[in-house]
């Protein structure tokens, strides 16, 4: 890790650590230091964002057993060399949510330079036929035909 990217940790360590002590002790001397973390937050960001420091380098992908690890990544639409702080966390993991198997998702930032991707798949448990085969959820849900090469594995 570069000079500059554990300095940045550290201001983000301190940033957390100081929003969970101003919930903890609403004092006046407390909300002084978060009205100038909040006006840090404004003015430090743009740099931060461009700095190569948080530049991905690795993405983990977590929890897939059906759906290709490369097939997530792509609805992800996250690139190594991206910035970690830029990387819109709901948009992605609902990118990934519109993939047929994939039933959640959950991400996180792990600084510098990783980005986690885990996701929970649906759990078919009948068929329907109905101009074609279909896979059905536990919920009821039709989500997915079934392609001719696909192994068809129910309860």
């Amino acid at each position: 890790m570069t000079e500059q990217a554990a300095e940045l940790v550290k201001v983000l360590e301190g940033a957390q650590h100081l929003v969970v002590y101003l919930h903890d002790n609403p004092d006046p001397d407390a909300m002084a230091a978060g009205w100038l973390l909040a006006v840090a937050a404004v003015v430090i960001p743009p740099a931060v964002v461009q700095s190569d420091a948080f530049a991905v380098e690795d993405i983990d992908v977590m929890g897939h057993d059906r759906v290709e690890a490369d097939a997530i990544l792509a609805a992800a639409g996250v690139e190594l060399g991206d910035n970690l702080l830029a990387v819109e966390l709901e948009r992605v993991a609902d990118d990934v949510r519109a993939l047929p198997w994939v039933e959640g998702v959950q991400m996180r930032r792990r600084y510098p330079d990783r980005l986690c991707i885990s996701v929970t798949e649906r759990e078919p448990v009948l068929l329907l036929a109905d101009h074609g085969l279909w896979f059905v959820d536990g919920q009821g849900e039709v989500f997915k035909r079934v392609e001719s090469d696909e192994w068809i594995d129910l309860p």
